[in-house]
């Protein structure tokens, strides 16, 4: 799944499910979250999410703590303010 090139809502939606058991209107929930904090936008032209650049900046910030502090993704945990 790549934000970069663009990403649609079903596309997301039917990637993350496959993943995890989530409903679709938290799936949207979230996203409308990533966008108020700049780590998303939206085309509605394109009707695709792309990923902004403090998203890219977070996700080398959680790389970062993986790899220094031998961290899985589970045991990371994110709150945004």
């Amino acid at each position: 799944m790549s934000c970069f090139d663009g990403t649609t809502i079903p596309y997301l939606i039917s990637t993350i499910s496959s993943m995890m058991p989530i409903r679709n209107e938290l799936v949207k929930e979230y996203l409308f979250y990533m966008i108020e904090c700049n780590l998303i936008t939206y085309s509605g032209r394109l009707r695709s999410f792309f990923i902004a650049k403090d998203g890219i900046n977070l996700l080398l910030q959680i790389e970062s703590m993986k790899s220094r502090e031998k961290l899985r993704m589970e045991q990371i945990f994110l709150q945004i303010s």
